[in-house]
């Protein structure tokens, strides 16, 4: 309670006491002055109640209207709190995102550093090429003016042999008349026989009918002759205007010989062009980045799962995952692998797998691993058939050998599972053809945390498969893919003998030199 209000209350107390009170008056009138006196007290205490009840519901509302401000002020303090968190939350997302920009920021230099040196690479290729457009368009603008005017010849040709052929149709149409004259002629002929027949049989009769009929028959042999004349005139005439087609025909076939001519050198010049291009594709070096590049686009991970029961009983499982790419020798498509990627070891104490699986993945795209093989070039490498409609299923390119791999001093060294690359130099080994040591003293232009390791890949400078590491050193080329033991995949494969194959591999790799081991 207020303490403003209590000293109110109890002033008014003490004033309704001292009211009350009757100091002037006599004892024998106690009993009127009592009765007075509780009727005062008794309104007194009813007064005084009624302010105590006004004071206690001022107090409560006092009460109400301060708990309300307390819970207003607890609201608006948590909402600050919360507001504060929020700005708080923000600051560290501001601080989180400027450390990604700045990231992002140093990275997008470092692509456009790469970005420029590639697009140098790519503007000498294309001055280089456009030089080549340039040669190919003058020859072939050359052989469009050759053309052209054996055209014109070929036109003038075929008026001429259309004019011909007019001439011969109005000829065969004049021959016709002729025949239909002669035909005429000759019906005349015979009638006029028939007539002389009957003025023969008439001579007996009459002297002057005679002489007429012979008159007539002189007449009618001369027009005869006239007509046999034309006749063999005419026959000249066809005889000339087929020597003429004769001619025409053969000048027709000259024009389509040359012609015909003319279309294989075209396509000869197309096929040299084609022959030029690929020349110069194959003499021409590609940038480290524009083979990392094709790389990376037509890769393909394979994951391999093997299991086996432990010596107590117990399941053990080995899990690995490898990248990798497509090659072809020719004749068959082969994903290429080193054992270290899979799940096999080489050594004389390899367990049997019992389970063996793998899944080829690229873009989405999948193909079961059935059957595995070890080459002849070299024991650690591994491959696996692809057949054609599994490779077109997986899309992407399908590497081809190099067929020249010593073209180029350097080679590009791939990677395959931590994303570096870099061009090299190797040395040939007289002692082991088929194997090239890779100098890493002269590694250059080397991309990402360059540290070359068993199973990365090497390229030609032409984009080809130039071989795979066995090593830390050295190379294995791959001129051919030479398959020799084959185990298969499955849910039971014990009976493949992995452990065994792995031994003798073991042992084909001890016969190797030190070096290549």
């Amino acid at each position: 309670m207020n303490k403003p209000l209590l000293i109110i209350i109890c002033d008014f107390l003490l004033i309704s006491l001292l009211s009350l009170a009757r100091f002037d008056q006599q004892a024998p009138a106690e009993s009127d002055e009592s009765e007075l006196t509780e009727v005062d007290e008794v309104q007194g205490a009813q007064d005084m109640m009624e302010a105590l009840k006004m004071a206690l519901e001022e107090e409560r509302q006092s009460k109400d209207v301060l708990s309300r401000e307390l819970q207003s002020m607890q609201d608006s303090l948590q909402n600050k709190e919360t507001v504060l968190a929020e700005k708080e939350i923000r600051i560290e997302s501001i601080e989180n995102n400027l450390e990604k920009v700045e990231r992002k920021a140093s990275q997008l230099q470092r692509d456009r550093t790469m970005l420029k040196q590639q697009y140098d690479d790519t503007q000498k290729n294309v001055a280089f090429l456009q030089e080549q457009y340039v040669s190919v368009k003058n020859e072939a603008k050359q052989l469009q003016q050759n053309l052209s005017t054996s055209t014109v010849q070929a036109n003038d040709s075929r008026a001429r042999l259309e004019t011909i052929q007019s001439e011969l149709q109005v000829r065969r149409l004049e021959a016709k008349q002729m025949q239909g004259k002669m035909d005429a002629l000759e019906k005349e002929r015979k009638a006029a026989e028939e007539q002389k027949f009957q003025l023969a049989l008439e001579l007996k009769q009459s002297q002057t009918a005679e002489v007429i009929i012979r008159e007539y028959y002189d007449a009618a042999k001369d027009e005869i002759r006239v007509a046999r004349a034309d006749v063999e005139y005419s026959r000249e005439q066809v005889a000339g205007a087929k020597e003429e087609v004769a001619v025409v025909r053969e000048e027709k076939e000259r024009i389509q010989d040359h012609a015909d001519a003319l279309a294989v050198g075209v396509e000869n010049l197309t096929a040299k062009s084609e022959e030029i291009r690929e020349d110069i594709r194959s003499n021409t070096p590609l940038a480290a980045n524009t083979i990392f590049n094709d790389f990376v686009e037509n890769r393909i991970t394979t994951r391999f799962f093997a299991a086996r029961s432990g010596l107590f009983g117990q399941a053990i499982n080995k899990e690995s995952e490898t990248n990798s790419v497509l090659l072809s020798d020719g004749d068959t498509i082969y994903a290429l692998y080193h054992v270290e990627g899979t799940p096999f070891r080489i050594w004389q104490g390899e367990s049997n797998w019992e389970q063996l699986t793998g899944v080829v993945n690229r873009s989405q795209k999948a193909y079961s691993v059935a059957l595995m093989s070890c080459i002849e070039a070299d024991p650690r490498i591994l491959v696996v058939p692809v057949g054609a409609k599994q490779a077109n299923v997986l899309g992407g390119k399908i590497y081809n050998l190099a067929e020249n791999p010593f073209k180029f001093q350097q080679a590009v060294l791939v990677g395959a599972q931590n994303g570096y690359y870099g061009e090299a130099e190797f040395k040939l080994d007289p002692q082991n053809p088929d194997y090239v040591k890779m100098e890493k003293q002269a590694f250059r232009k080397l991309f990402g945390k360059f540290s070359p390791s068993r199973g990365d890949l090497v390229f030609s400078k032409t984009g080809e498969l130039l071989g795979i590491m066995v090593n830390d050193t050295h190379c294995v080329v791959l001129k051919s893919i030479k398959t020799t033991t084959k185990f298969k995949f499955g849910n039971n494969v014990l009976s493949e003998q992995t452990g065994g194959i792995m031994a003798s591999q073991k042992f084909i790799m001890n016969s190797l030199p030190i070096h290549l081991q």
